[in-house]
């Protein structure tokens, strides 16, 4: 889906959330006690380290909290804020939490095991199934019965200034029904994780597409940077009038929901009853469903279509009115009305279909013999219609009968949007600097966690590679201080391979990209994740993310859980001698050696002289060193190792993993325009 593709890349349009959470955040008439919307049943709270609880109570108000057998209380502040510390515990569960104060508050199927956030745009935002689709992602769903693996998705929430709470769903099982749409990459780390520790492992994902790292910096490091400076500057004056910004953008949101709803309202007035089993649809057009309206005749166009279908209701007529029944219509991008045998049964207005839709049937609408279903949806933006698997559409009987509605729809589109005013743009745009911290990071600090992942990298070598060596580990070094000031282990994904494969060696945006992201494994409890063997010159989301997790996970077992028998890494370039006319490589970490994942000489190999002119050169592996040269280059100065966009590199290791793309010099770099 190449829209789809391109869509991802731009720089996300997000609801901002501070006048949602400014209401939210009201103190209550009554005497109250509120704790933070990460703490949810099904949690997962971090073993080993004092486990943090806090929230917002009546000021001066008791606040005790009970978990296993801690009793630990405090007294809220003039401010309504409270916060308690509990002991570490070790790993375990499922246990309750209580916490009381003027009402108390219950969390049940709580476990105390791994937690790590998981963070970055949209290779790690891909959902297994959904827009993502990665390799055998049925399989993949259908086996993901990992009840002690726990997943908490942070929506999607920009603020100019940071937020101290925003409304999060609550945590759940990993299950085939709550995989699908949940991060890939995230996913198959913790399964790795998981398979070896079997201790529960809690997910913590928020990502955002298309975004750069300045995004999820705090405001006070990334201001650091001097040509971000002015911007940051600009957006805290803005901030004091941020309310005002946010309380005009709802309102234009109203209106144009409004202008909607009454466009729609209008045509279907002129049509006749699309909901009437007695209407004729045998000229509408026909869609095989489940699937994307993108992915038939329709295309990528975002509107308002009516869907209708029959089934066949057989059995004695007493039965059948006595029993109950419940529709399941998969997952429904965006906004139904569900009409059955001309009732309305259930409707979702969100802006973003996501879960599976269900509604219960009242009782005596369904009938003997044939029943007409009707769904009304609007789809606002990237993929429209009734989605998901076969298996998650259906009417099913409380006594078990099950009718799958899968399999041939008629559908007629009745508006598109391209004919109604565009929607309003939020006045706080997602790549801005510092929002994405603000609105999806700041709330969950600080919850207890063991570290993080992170895959992005995308944005910045298409916007600005050469400022990505200062941003990238200032980015690492906030995240760090504002959660408490350990070096929590910061494990991250190198850019794969993508876009066109070169003929010649020069410049590559994404090569500076993955440069400084080598670079930064001079910090402290870092790991990177080499993916330069596993993209997609033709897709920025390749599927194999199995590979990806894995190799996070790998990292994660040998350095932070001290499982030295796994190996992580290939060698690592780490220095470079002159022979004559042949640069001779060495490399740290040599393991038990270097070879190429194709039995040839390594590949992918540039070198240049004084001029800095690069060439392909020719090489051999001698014992841990690879030998570079040229017959075309004497007095060779540098050597650089798989610097493109999408360099065809076959170096590995003797455990298979690939070796980073390196240079030797420290010539200045240029971009490519």
């Amino acid at each position: 889906m190449n829209f789809i593709k391109k869509a991802l890349l731009i720089p996300a349009i997000i609801v901002s959330f501070a006048f949602l959470q400014s209401c939210r955040q009201a103190t209550p008439a009554a005497d109250y006690v509120r704790v933070s919307s990460i703490f949810s049943n099904n949690m997962v709270l971090q073993r080993e380290k004092p486990i943090p609880v806090w929230g917002k109570a009546t000021p001066n108000h008791k606040v005790e909290i009970h978990f296993k057998n801690q009793i630990v209380s405090t007294i809220a502040g003039a401010d309504s804020n409270w916060k308690v510390n509990l002991k570490p515990e070790n790993a375990g569960g499922p246990f309750t939490m209580q916490i009381t104060g003027t009402d108390t508050i219950q969390f049940s199927n709580v476990m105390v095991g791994e937690v790590w956030v998981c963070s970055g745009q949209s290779n790690m935002e891909m959902p297994l199934a959904g827009w993502g689709k990665i390799n055998n992602y049925k399989q993949e769903i259908a086996s993901a019965n990992y009840p002690d693996i726990r997943l908490v998705t942070i929506p999607d929430t920009t603020s100019l200034t940071p937020l101290d709470e925003v409304d999060i769903q609550p945590w759940e099982e990993c299950s085939p029904e709550t995989i699908e749409n949940f991060s890939a990459s995230a996913y198959f780390f913790a399964r790795n994780l998981y398979n070896k520790l079997h201790v529960p492992i809690g997910l913590i994902h928020s990502s955002v597409g298309g975004t750069p790292v300045e995004a999820w910096t705090p405001a006070e490091y990334i201001k650091q940077v001097k040509e971000i400076k002015p911007i940051v500057h600009y957006n805290e004056r803005t901030a004091e009038n941020e309310q005002k910004l946010i309380t005009a953008y709802n309102k234009k949101v109203i209106d144009w929901n409004n202008a909607l709803k009454t466009k729609v309202a209008a045509i279907n007035k002129k049509n006749p009853d699309f909901t009437n089993p007695k209407f004729k649809d045998s000229k509408w057009k026909t869609i095989d469903l489940p699937k994307p309206w993108e992915d038939g005749e329709l295309g990528y166009v975002d509107g308002v279509v009516w869907f209708r279908t029959t089934f066949i209701i057989k059995g004695k007529k007493k039965n059948i009115e006595n029993d109950s029944y419940t529709i399941s219509l998969g997952r429904v991008h965006d906004a139904n009305k569900t009409y059955l045998n001309g009732k309305l049964i259930g409707q979702s207005l969100t802006r973003w279909g996501n879960r599976v839709q269900t509604y219960e049937i009242p009782a005596g609408l369904i009938k003997k013999g044939k029943n007409t279903l009707a769904v009304e949806i609007t789809n606002y933006e990237w993929i429209g219609g009734i989605c998901g698997e076969k298996k998650d559409l259906f009417i099913k009987s409380s006594s078990g009968k099950k009718i799958s509605l899968a399999g041939e729809w008629k559908y007629k589109m009745i508006l598109n949007l391209d004919n109604l005013p565009e929607y309003p743009v939020s006045p706080v745009n997602s790549d801005e600097p510092a929002v994405l911290f603000n609105g999806k990071i700041n709330p969950l600090i600080p919850y207890a966690i063991r570290g993080w992942i992170w895959y992005q990298g995308e944005n910045n070598a298409y916007e600005n590679p050469l400022t990505y060596s200062t941003t990238f580990p200032l980015f690492i070094k906030a995240m760090r201080e504002v959660w408490g000031g350990e070096d929590y282990p910061f494990l991250y994904v190198q850019l794969a391979n993508h876009e066109k494969r070169e003929a010649l060696p020069g410049s590559s945006n994404w090569a500076i990209v993955r440069d400084a992201q080598l670079e930064a494994l001079s910090l402290p409890n870092t790991g990177m994740a080499v993916a330069i063997d596993i993209g997609n010159g033709d897709d920025i989301h390749p599927k194999n993310k199995q590979e990806v997790g894995r190799r996070l996970s790998i990292i994660a077992l040998n350095n932070v859980y001290r499982k030295k028998d796994i190996e992580y890494t290939a060698p690592v370039y780490s220095s470079m001698t002159i022979d004559g006319d042949t640069i001779k490589l060495s490399f740290s970490n040599p393991g038990s050696g270097l070879k190429t994942s194709d039995g040839k000489p390594p590949k992918s190999f540039s070198i240049a002289g004084d001029d800095k002119k690069f060439k392909w050169a020719q090489t051999k592996i001698v014992g841990n060193q690879v030998h570079v040269w040229s017959k075309e280059m004497h007095s060779p100065k540098a050597v650089r190792y798989g610097w493109a966009d999408n360099p065809d590199c076959n170096l590995i290791g003797a455990n298979d993993l690939p070796v980073s793309p390196f240079r030797t010099d420290n010539w200045d770099l240029i971009i490519r325009e």
